[in-house]
């Protein structure tokens, strides 16, 4: 039997040993995510973004200015974008500046806006449930279509959610900023009024043939990834909105995920994505550190905010049943 015994010994070393490696690949894997890559020709540089959803920009140009908060700012450089009404604007030196208002005073309203509730937080900077929802609420335009600035918009301040629950959702961050960065660089690019909704990017590519080109991510593929990211989220969402307060956050992102991402990830993300999961905290916690306010507030935003996301989602997803572009690789 002692040789037995040393078998024995010698397989649960081994076991052990390959737990081990396994549970750190899964977290280098989850950490990294899946494409962190940013190609070097889609670097914008150093552009700085002024993103604005809780009130409308009155007036935009390279040597105008904009009311924001009914401050008005000096533009420096040129804006080579513009959100629309409301959303956001490029510009290609620096941030703006407040006219007739002194560095204190903006330093105190930015101390102001930090300290404002998650759920209406002010300073762009910061995440903000309502602004978050906002930002959706105006990515379609009047015509039906969907803007791609304001979608690009929208899915940094979707990462701004993400990122403030941990490195958790870091395989879906991770890809998902490098995938925003290159829509964002083809609509600023000489093409870029073929850029400007969805559907003209989607027919553009299709007839130059851009959408074949291996040598580069094209828009098409590029918007694909989010999309698909995009369904998780609503998803979640959506139960957590609908959640009661014995439902575990943990169980109800891993059904979403394995529902949805999951089918396109490798066997070791999806595991490393589940194992994450169960790191999430409880119900209770999960709702104060989106924003402390009362429970069916936060609830509310959060329903509100997946069924904002639903016309966004069902329309891009028409759009590449149409084009045949849902198995694009």
């Amino acid at each position: 039997m002692g040789w037995f015994r040393i078998v024995v010994s010698k397989m649960k070393k081994r076991l052990k040993m390959v737990i081990l490696i396994t549970v750190v690949l899964c977290l280098v894997v989850l950490w990294f995510g899946l494409d962190s890559g940013r190609p070097s020709f889609y670097k914008t540089g150093g552009w700085n973004m002024l993103q604005e959803t809780d009130n409308t920009i009155h007036s935009l140009g390279g040597k105008g200015h904009a009311h924001i908060h009914n401050k008005q700012y000096n533009i420096e450089g040129h804006a080579i974008m513009q959100g629309g009404d409301e959303g956001s604007i490029k510009v290609e030196a620096g941030w703006p500046k407040v006219k007739n208002d002194s560095q204190h005073d903006t330093k105190q309203q930015e101390n102001e806006d930090d300290n404002q509730p998650g759920c209406f937080q002010r300073n762009p900077k910061q995440f903000s449930l309502s602004r978050l929802v906002g930002s959706f609420k105006i990515v379609m335009t009047k015509e039906g279509e969907i803007d791609t600035t304001k979608y690009a918009n929208s899915q940094s301040e979707l990462m701004k959610l993400l990122e403030m629950l941990g490195t958790v959702f870091s395989f879906v961050t991770s890809d998902a900023k490098s995938k925003i960065e290159i829509l964002e660089a083809y609509r600023a690019s000489e093409q870029g009024e073929h850029y400007a909704t969805i559907e003209s990017m989607l027919q553009y590519e299709k007839d130059t043939g851009i959408i074949l080109d291996n040598k580069k991510p094209s828009g098409a593929r590029t918007l694909l990834r989010l999309h698909r990211a995009l369904k998780f989220i609503m998803e979640f969402m959506n139960r957590m909105g609908k959640s009661t307060s014995d439902a575990k956050v943990s169980t109800m992102a891993y059904e979403c995920y394995h529902e949805t991402l999951a089918n396109y990830h490798v066997w070791i993300v999806r595991k490393a994505a589940g194992m994450a999961f169960y790191t999430l905290p409880t119900r209770k916690n999960f709702l104060e550190k989106l924003c402390k306010e009362e429970e069916d507030v936060v609830l509310g935003l959060i329903s509100e905010l997946a069924d904002t996301i639903l016309p966004v989602y069902e329309q891009t997803e028409e759009l590449y049943t149409k084009f045949d572009f849902h198995e694009l690789p």
